[in-house]
């Protein structure tokens, strides 16, 4: 954020002591400014409070706009999300795994699962932190699960004569989100090989083929009622659940950085019409 967004228009010292008779204005660190200006007000450390002038639209105006920016971040900020990528093989090398799994909320890694090993492994800062929760041993054992499940869909894969010959690699993203509390989205991607070829919002059970040798994975979820509720069950309730109690850990770990409190005023002909209090990350200021 510039100088020249606000509409500042001076440059800010010490203006000498004024008249102490009732009535008039008492000294202040800051120069009146609405007839002269051109110089840069800079707020730093050591100076966290500074009398700018502007007019009273112009201040109007970018204070509004702050706050609407201000808002807005606090709304995107609570949305979060909770991603478990799946590969499965049908077949694998003698001690190569068949089935991994990785782990992410918002987007960060945290987990990994390998069939080789048969074991959850955590990664980052929030893997160490939940490691040892109810939700990390249920997400556990639901992808061991997972993976098997995803495992009998393989054979009902048709790929067209122009791909590689040899098992196909069934990819599937299972993500959840939740905002205000609430789960607001969960999706199932599958892909082929490394191509996305199918997309199912499980919210709304709404299909979207991509890669025709993947309509025997939509007619397998949609004959299966059994396989099609237990993924819905996990995409939409467990995924929010586990979600929920992770975010838990997570935004203790996210503490607010320190902040210096800056005042902000605008003056029109020498009178204060408007003031605000901005709060910024104190490394965000020159030592």
């Amino acid at each position: 954020l510039l100088e020249s967004d606000l509409g500042w228009t001076g440059q800010a010292r010490t203006a000498p002591r004024r008249s102490q008779e009732p009535g008039a204005e008492k000294e202040w660190a800051g120069r009146r400014l609405g007839k002269a200006g051109g110089g840069r007000c800079c707020l730093t450390r050591e100076n966290p409070s500074m009398f700018c002038g502007m007019s009273l639209a112009r201040t109007t105006d970018h204070l509004l706009l702050i706050l609407l920016l201000i808002e807005a971040g606090k709304t995107l900020g609570n949305a979060h999300s909770l991603c478990l990528d799946l590969t499965v093989k049908s077949q694998s090398r003698p001690g190569q795994p068949w089935c991994q799994v990785q782990g992410s909320v918002d987007t960060k890694p945290f987990l990994q699962y390998d069939s080789a090993s048969n074991k959850v492994k955590p990664l980052g800062f929030l893997g160490k932190e939940v490691n040892d929760t109810k939700a990390w041993t249920e997400i556990s054992q639901t992808l061991v699960e997972a993976g098997k499940e995803l495992r009998m869909v393989l054979p009902v894969i048709k790929l067209d004569e122009n791909e590689t010959r040899g098992p196909p690699t069934l990819q599937v993203k299972l993500c959840c989100q939740r905002e205000a509390e609430q789960c607001s989205g969960a999706s199932l991607h599958f892909s082929l090989n490394g191509r996305t070829a199918l997309l199912l919002d499980t919210m709304s059970i709404t299909w979207t083929v991509i890669d025709p040798g993947a309509t025997g994975i939509k007619e397998e979820w949609e004959n299966n009622q059994e396989l099609a509720e237990y993924f819905r069950t996990i995409s939409t309730g467990d995924c929010s659940y586990w979600l929920r109690e992770f975010l838990k850990h997570w935004e203790k770990m996210l503490l607010p950085e320190p902040t210096v409190t800056h005042l902000l005023v605008g003056f029109l002909s020498g009178e204060s019409v408007m003031g605000i209090a901005l709060n910024w990350p104190a490394s965000s200021f020159p030592n």
